[in-house]
């Protein structure tokens, strides 16, 4: 929850309002540019913030032991996260005004970290 409130939440604050003034319009070419850059940049970036703070919660915090789960599990959750993130950011652009755009993700989030406690849990059997 403290990851949610200090970090990814203004994060994607600064990040949505960042492409939302370099990447106007809400036609097709803007809406690919918008979701490719939050595939390319926010994702892995936000997606390394959740392992450390996964990582913090079991004590295991350390340079090397990022860099190992990062280089393990990065591209496989960057992956996985193609057949969600996409249609969430596409819906959030296309069809939300600027100020729901936030708290549409934030709930996309939710479900994805989800996702990512059940696939991380599995992983440990």
């Amino acid at each position: 929850a403290l990851v949610g409130l200090l970090i990814f939440g203004p994060s994607a604050h600064l990040w949505f309002r960042w492409v939302l003034r370099w990447v106007p319009g809400t036609g097709l070419p803007s809406l690919l540019a918008k979701t490719a850059l939050g595939q390319l940049f926010f994702g892995p970036y936000i997606t390394t913030v959740f392992f450390a703070a996964a990582l913090w919660s079991a004590r295991r915090l350390s340079w090397p032991a990022l860099r190992a789960k990062v280089s393990s599990d990065l591209w496989p959750t960057i992956l996985a996260g193609l057949a969600f993130w996409p249609v969430a950011d596409f819906i959030a652009f296309w069809l939300l005004s600027e100020h729901l755009i936030p708290p549409f993700l934030n709930v996309c989030s939710f479900i994805w970290t989800i996702y990512l406690s059940l696939q991380a849990a599995r992983s440990r059997k």
